[in-house]
């Protein structure tokens, strides 16, 4: 089940007492956290799919498939990841640099879980299906 996500609240192309940066800077966090609530649960379909894997009589078939899914969902928690940083300029502060921080931290742990992924599918296809 997914997050429930707030309300986005549309910003008027001429807010009083907001720059065009500023404008841009919550244009860019909203988009962030809505790729980020996504990453989550592209995270949490592939743990849902690794608790599946090792079912006893389980066919080779039958673990690539799952271990395809892992991989797919890894890969596209990474890709929102990276469209959620891609979305703040260098001069970004406040509220979008501690957001940017936290999304860059998540990106390297997705990244190292994705090649322990792709490793483990490596691994148990050489020893136990060959």
């Amino acid at each position: 089940s997914s997050l429930p996500r707030p309300p986005r609240t549309p910003i008027p192309s001429s807010a009083p007492g907001y720059s065009s940066t500023d404008l841009r800077a919550t244009s860019a966090l909203h988009d962030c956290l809505s790729n980020l609530d996504d990453a989550a649960e592209e995270i949490c379909g592939s743990l849902k799919q690794m608790r599946k894997l090792g079912a006893t009589g389980e066919s080779r078939e039958t673990f690539r498939f799952q271990m395809s899914n892992v991989q797919t969902w890894m890969s596209v928690a990474l890709t929102n990841e990276e469209t959620c940083t891609n979305g703040f300029r260098s001069g970004a502060s406040g509220e979008a640099k501690a957001v940017y921080a936290r999304a860059a931290e998540a990106k390297k742990y997705t990244s190292n879980a994705f090649a322990l992924a792709k490793r483990r599918s490596r691994t148990c296809n050489l020893l136990f299906f060959y």
